[in-house]
């Protein structure tokens, strides 16, 4: 990732602490105007909410991070092998926005069903 030039500081939703944007993804989703939470919130096991998670899926950042993900897959489900309705399934949220690649999964969507027990 690129360094940032200029330092973009936000609040942390979860306890109003200054989180500095430590990559240029995260300065572009502050300056978005997206919520964030801090490292230490993160950490301390409160999780982002489902509405401000939803949003990051929609982010420029996110939806390269998937992209990276199903071209390293092959752009198969990891389990079966499938190549239709891929999803990409976080194996670890501590990192939630800053995800290693380590952290992600390509999962058709019938393992990833399965695997959330959706399906019996």
């Amino acid at each position: 990732m690129q360094s940032i030039s200029v330092e973009v500081v936000a609040r942390c939703s979860k306890c109003g602490a200054d989180v500095v944007a430590k990559n240029s993804a995260v300065a572009n989703f502050i300056r978005g105007g997206k919520s964030i939470i801090c490292d230490n919130c993160r950490r301390s096991g409160r999780q982002w909410t489902k509405a401000t998670y939803h949003e990051y899926l929609k982010s420029a950042h996110w939806q390269a991070m998937k992209q990276k993900a199903l071209k390293r897959a092959g752009n198969k489900c990891q389990v079966c092998a499938c190549t239709r309705s891929l999803d990409v399934h976080h194996n670890d949220y501590s990192r939630l926005g800053g995800e290693l690649m380590t952290d992600l999964v390509v999962l058709c969507r019938g393992c990833h069903e399965l695997f959330h027990g959706v399906m019996p």
